[in-house]
């Protein structure tokens, strides 16, 4: 075993002692040291424990609830789970969309940053996090190879998706419910004002359709209260049972009232029940998956990332089936933080397995190699991210090579075609230059042309680098502090400032450990980029 176990710390005891007063309350034996203990490590300044399972079969099954949209609550789960592989031996990690019976594997990773220095590895991963291309599972993965990810629901669970349509329907057939107790001269004058948004601006629309809304929800308390379930208290209010037991309800009414509607919004609302249904099942099945690798010999914890609309039902699963287990929730969900929160734009593109980034040199990449119109899974298993991770990868491993030269010049300059092409994304020879760079360790920086192998079906895609050429990396051996580096990443996502830089002349600039890249479309862009201190 690699990590020692350790006495008990403050938070531990304050953990079992909650535990047994619990147990005692329930006539049980609350929770087992085991799972009490394990709970500790991933500490509490990062995921707030909550729920808690005092069952007796096999390893402890931490359960971490998420909302999407929040790349602080993946970074503060990162760090818990960072914790657990570090001092409690977590090795298995149970993904929400990531699909049984698909091969799927990171080797590709390893293999594209095997020369890179861990610090380089690590911060690189730490960036893909910070920028919400990875989720904290991923993140784990990137910077511990013998961790495993493991698939925690069926095609036939995932494939169903919450279009805006579908999402909409049910609210759709609420107000066509509540339109039913509104007096016919009530009925034309809300006809009336619809006709009539299109003269005003966008936010006056939006207003002015929460006004008919209103209107329209007031004299039908049922429908009024349904859809404030629906829109009301945030992503974790409703969980997917009682959005799928909802939707259900909605749709039995409104055929019971004899409403007709339109095919499209007929198929709208199929949808939607198609999804909730899924994902119902879906709770079942990660319960079920998390408990058999528990259940495993040698397996000392295992985790379940999946979103909070699953919690519920995955709790009590785990339950029913005697597991010990603990939900933790990231302190950023916890509290309604929202900082640095993914916009709605940015996790569209995601689910349509592109970069949450929609411009510069990712944007250039994915949208070269992503597919349509097909639901997201886990970044790490796609091509644009490989391609991105490759490049930079890439880029990484040339100026460590040219820091550690002893010549500089043409000398440093001379790589193989190996060194240069990687399975998505190739380095012409002949565009690579090096030129001074003012400020930095080593005083120069290397420009060079990036080739993106397009799909068959898109033209090639090309942007230009300026990378430092820092020595000091080079001899950067030493093994990195990950969870500072999170950290960082956390106070950079919370931070009202971006925590990506442009240069005046539009170049896009990221900075890794002891290096900095930045991202152009022209070669005179990327030369006259200011890269900073890393």
């Amino acid at each position: 075993m690699r990590y020692q176990r350790e006495k008990l710390s403050k938070w531990a005891l304050t953990v079992l002692l909650a535990a047994a007063l619990l147990g005692c309350q329930r006539g049980g034996f609350g929770v087992s040291h085991r799972l009490a203990t394990v709970v500790a490590a991933a500490g509490s300044d990062a995921c707030i424990p909550g729920a808690m399972g005092g069952g007796r079969v096999g390893a402890p099954v931490l359960v971490f609830e998420e909302q999407h949209l929040s790349r602080a609550g993946q970074i503060e789960q990162a760090i818990a789970l960072l914790r657990l592989s570090r001092d409690r031996g977590l090795r298995h990690i149970v993904l929400e969309g990531l699909v049984k019976n698909e091969a799927q594997s990171a080797a590709w990773f390893d293999d594209v940053a095997r020369d890179l220095d861990p610090a380089t590895r690590a911060s690189l991963a730490a960036l893909f996090l910070r920028q919400g291309e990875i989720g904290s599972a991923e993140f784990l993965r990137m910077v511990e190879p013998d961790v495993s990810l493991d698939p925690g629901e069926t095609v036939e669970e995932y494939a169903p998706n919450l279009d805006h349509a579908a999402a909409a329907a049910p609210l759709v057939y609420l107000h066509a419910i509540a339109s039913l107790s509104l007096p016919s001269a009530a009925v034309e004058r809300i006809r009336q004002e619809i006709e009539a948004l299109p003269q005003y601006s966008p936010e006056e629309q939006q207003q002015r359709v929460g006004e008919i809304s209103a209107a329209v929800l007031a004299g039908e308390k049922w429908a009024r209260t349904a859809a404030t379930q629906i829109e009301g208290a945030g992503p974790a209010a409703v969980s997917a049972d009682q959005a799928e037991a909802l939707s259900t309800e909605i749709f039995k009414r409104a055929a019971d009232l004899g409403l007709a509607f339109p095919e499209t919004e007929r198929r709208a609302m199929e949808r939607n029940l198609l999804f909730w249904r899924a994902r119902r099942a879906a709770s079942r099945t990660l319960a079920a998956e998390a408990s058999r690798i528990a259940g495993e010999p040698g397996v000392e914890v295992v985790a379940l990332c999946i979103g909070a609309a699953h919690t519920a039902a995955v709790a009590d699963a785990l339950g029913k089936a005697g597991r010990p287990y603990a939900v933790l929730t990231p302190r950023s969900l916890k509290n309604h933080d929202h900082r640095g929160d993914l916009t709605a734009e940015m996790l569209d593109r995601k689910y349509s397995e592109r970069s949450v980034s929609g411009e510069g040199y990712a944007s250039v990449i994915s949208d070269a190699l992503a597919p349509a119109e097909k639901k997201a899974e886990p970044a790490l298993y796609q091509p644009w991210f490989q391609a991105q991770a490759e490049m930079m990868s890439l880029v990484g491993k040339m100026t460590q090579r040219m820091a550690s030269a002893s010549g500089s010049g043409s000398e440093a300059l001379r790589f193989s075609g190996a060194d240069l092409k990687g399975r998505f994304i190739s380095i012409s020879p002949d565009t690579i230059h090096l030129v001074t760079e003012p400020g930095a360790a080593g005083g120069q920086a290397v420009v060079l042309r990036v080739d993106v192998s397009a799909a068959a079906d898109r033209a090639p895609r090309s942007f230009w680098v300026k990378a430092l050429t820092d020595p000091g990396t080079a001899q950067s051996q030493a093994q990195p502090d990950v969870e500072s580096l999170l950290k960082n990443a956390l106070a950079e996502v919370q931070s009202p400032a971006s925590t990506e830089t442009r240069a005046e002349d539009g170049a896009e600039v990221v900075h890794l450990y002891r290096t900095s890249m930045a991202f152009a479309g022209s070669e005179s862009a990327a030369r006259g980029a200011s890269l900073g201190a890393p």
